[in-house]
């Protein structure tokens, strides 16, 4: 697979809420370089998780699929079916960033359970098992997802964890943890993500961030992120808004 150069440093990708293999193909198609997959907040599992990687394979976008939980078994499923990178929510210390990297990379970097005929392997058919290993480990990545207080104060030991690639703040589910409802929008938590942002730049470790509209977009990249996801029902409503609104003017 050929892989479209980012625009301005950054892959743009969709966040799919909507698991259609033809929208899949369909922003591949419109120029997105790689597709927002979420097992835990959408219905997605391995079985469907290969039908819309596939069909992202067709138009050139790489997978990332955002687990449950920090699971060898179903992250195995997931890269099995041809995902790239693998976001893990709400890690809380540097033992949790190893447990993902060790699910996600073969030995000698962790211990991902072998699957020489998945289609991530190509059935088995065009390599070796061990070019096979040597190929998946260098394609692969992963992110861990601040999501609580644990979290921040562990930052800098998450972050040092060999093999762990991104970082990402889950800044809802964070203020939930510091019992504010009002979320990203609560100026509190925006001092914290505007410090956390900081810590995170200071460590040259760049960043993975899922955004509604471009105001969103471009603090995210000010912020360091470098794989920037839009989602697809944002992208829908505001078009449609922006249509329905010029047809009643």
């Amino acid at each position: 697979m050929k892989l479209m150069e980012p625009i301005n440093g950054v892959r743009w990708g969709v966040h799919l809420s909507f698991l259609s293999p033809d929208l899949a193909e369909f922003v591949g198609t419109l120029g997105f370089h790689w597709l927002f997959l979420d097992a835990q907040r959408t219905p997605l599992d391995p079985k469907l998780c290969r039908d819309l990687v596939r069909a992202a394979d067709v138009a050139n976008l790489f997978s990332v699929v955002r687990v449950a939980k920090v699971s060898a078994r179903e992250i195995e499923s997931y890269l099995d079916a041809g995902v790239l990178g693998i976001i893990a929510p709400n890690v809380s210390s540097a033992a949790d960033a190893r447990a993902l990297v060790a699910a996600v990379k073969f030995s000698p970097e962790g211990t991902r359970g072998a699957a020489f005929r998945s289609r991530s392997a190509g059935y088995g058919l065009t390599q070796s098992p061990a070019d096979y290993c040597a190929a998946a480990n260098r394609a692969t990545f992963t992110a861990a997802l601040i999501e609580s207080k644990t979290g921040l104060d562990e930052l800098e030991s998450i972050a040092a964890v060999p093999g762990l690639n991104y970082l990402s703040i889950g800044a809802n589910d964070l203020a939930l943890s510091l019992g504010i409802s009002a979320g990203a929008a609560d100026a509190r938590v925006r001092a914290i993500l505007d410090e956390t942002h900081s810590r995170i730049k200071a460590l040259n470790k760049p960043q993975i961030a899922v955004v509604g509209d471009a105001e969103q977009a471009r603090s995210a990249i000010a912020a360091g992120a470098t794989l920037v996801a839009v989602s697809d029902a944002a992208l829908l409503a505001s078009s449609a808004r922006s249509l329905l609104q010029s047809m009643r003017a």
